[in-house]
């Protein structure tokens, strides 16, 4: 490591001549002395020198502090000042200018080298500071997201960043008169809840939020916060917000646009059902008066048809529910239990699994089942069990039925393949992949259907304690 340069700046020819001596003795590079501020101020820019010794009391115009003053205007080069008068006013008149040491003449061998080192080290973390302040501040100044600071225990608003005040119409100088309540648009119980649960953890995320501009208007948007400590004092809090509002509001269009054609999709359904059952009605009563045997096959036929329309009409009920409500956490093993059971016994072993999936979860066991009882013809079994895999796990629903040929293992999930509606295990698939379960066929044919559902990691827990 190469020694460090020290630029002295003495206006006793005699003192700067014995500091250059002694530095070179301690393995410093004695730079050449100077004996004004003005030729500091030269000597400082041009040569950089790690560290100025300065004389307070200098000949000229200028003393050793107002050089320290103008050096510190266009450099961070740490100054040690050396004088032979320690009292309070100077000292008081030289602590403005931060310097890293003040040293009382005769300067001792010992305690000057202790001075420079302790300069030299606590200016090389000074710097490692600035730079790092730097980068965050240029992190905060032109983040997209609004970011807040605010006191934990006043809620008083401290800084927040250009991005906020875009985004909440604030001027800068207003910013020091507003409270953290100022801003929360659910009240101020609403507020201390989510002080306190940044207060339980160093970081969380509060969700989406409400929050209000200086207009008063209401802002939705997705709240980050941590904690930072500070010793001795309140903590701050540092909130960022993400504006979700575009968002909110497409999410309301496209709520409004889904409530208005389940409605239309409602009212066509109820009228298409009334006018099946005047059919049904009419085949009836064409049944009872009919006297020639060869119309009985087109009759069955009519009534089959219409059957196949009524069960497609209450699919599209089911169908349409859809992805309406929020996946929630649900018991396999309970859902399970609700399944019918009495024409082929169900054994499940699952453990008090539980998967985040739509709340239609129960149309997929009830429609496996219903796949059991009529293709899997001499079924006398049906087990669920499950088995971790690394990224989640396999969620495992077989019989021991006459299975699935190799063929047709990919073609059952699609739409109208069956024989009763078609419609069942397509229902399955799409019910699943709304929380990004998949499901797949597995067995072998001739020796059972085995239906196995990769369920992702975050999808899955087991309840304890039950």
């Amino acid at each position: 490591m190469p020694a460090e340069k020290i630029l002295i700046v003495e206006d006793d020819a005699l003192i700067s001549a014995n500091l250059e001596q002694v530095l070179t003795s301690l393995g410093y590079i004695a730079l050449p002395p100077v004996s004004s501020g003005e030729e500091a101020m030269q000597q400082a820019i041009s040569l950089q020198p790690d560290v100025i010794l300065m004389d307070i009391q200098l000949a000229g115009r200028m003393n050793g502090i107002q050089a320290a003053e103008k050096i510190h205007e266009v450099s961070d080069i740490p100054v040690i000042y050396t004088t032979a008068y320690a009292d309070d006013e100077r000292l008081r008149h030289a602590e403005l200018t931060g310097p890293y040491g003040y040293l009382v003449k005769p300067v001792q061998n010992r305690e000057l080298n202790a001075t420079l080192r302790m300069a030299i080290y606590k200016h090389s973390l000074d710097r490692l500071l600035k730079e790092s302040e730097a980068r965050y501040r240029a992190l905060f100044e032109q983040a997209a997201e609004a970011i807040v600071l605010f006191d934990a225990g006043t809620k008083k608003i401290l800084e927040v960043n250009p991005a906020f005040l875009q985004l909440f119409g604030y001027r800068k100088d207003e910013v020091s008169r507003l409270s953290f309540y100022d801003i929360v648009a659910d009240g101020p119980n609403f507020a201390d809840n989510c002080c306190d649960k940044i207060l339980a953890g160093q970081s969380c995320v509060l969700g989406e939020q409400r929050y209000r501009t200086k207009n008063r208007d209401i802002l939705y948007v997705e709240v980050s916060s941590s904690r930072i400590p500070v010793m001795g004092k309140d903590a701050i809090f540092s909130v960022i917000a993400h504006d979700i509002s575009e968002r909110k509001r497409a999410e309301n269009a496209l709520f409004i646009a889904n409530k208005k054609l389940n409605l239309l999709s409602s009212i066509t359904r109820h009228d298409i059902l009334n006018n099946l059952t005047v059919l049904l009605g009419y085949l009836c009563l064409i049944r009872r008066k009919n006297t020639d045997p060869s119309l009985e096959e087109y009759l069955q036929r009519s009534y089959g048809a219409a059957d196949l329309i009524q069960k497609h009409i209450e699919f599209t009920k089911t169908y349409q529910n859809l992805g309406e409500k929020v996946p929630s956490w649900q018991n396999v093993g309970t859902i399970i239990s609700g399944l019918p059971g009495n024409e082929i016994p169900v054994r499940a072993d699952l453990n008090n699994l539980e998967i985040y999936a739509d709340p239609l979860l129960g149309k997929v066991f009830y429609n496996l089942y219903d796949n059991s009882l009529r293709h899997g013809k001499q079924a006398s079994e049906i087990r669920v069990s499950y088995a971790l895999i690394p990224d989640g796990l396999f969620l495992i629903w077989e019989d021991n039925g006459t299975g699935v040929p190799e063929d047709m293992k990919e073609e059952i999930f699609e739409r109208g393949v069956g024989k009763n509606t078609g419609m069942g295990l397509f229902l399955v698939r799409d019910i699943l992949s709304i929380t990004d379960i998949t499901i797949a066929e597995t067995g072998d044919e001739g020796s059972g259907a085995r239906f196995e559902m990769r369920v992702p990691k975050e999808a899955f827990r087991f309840l304890k304690g039950l």
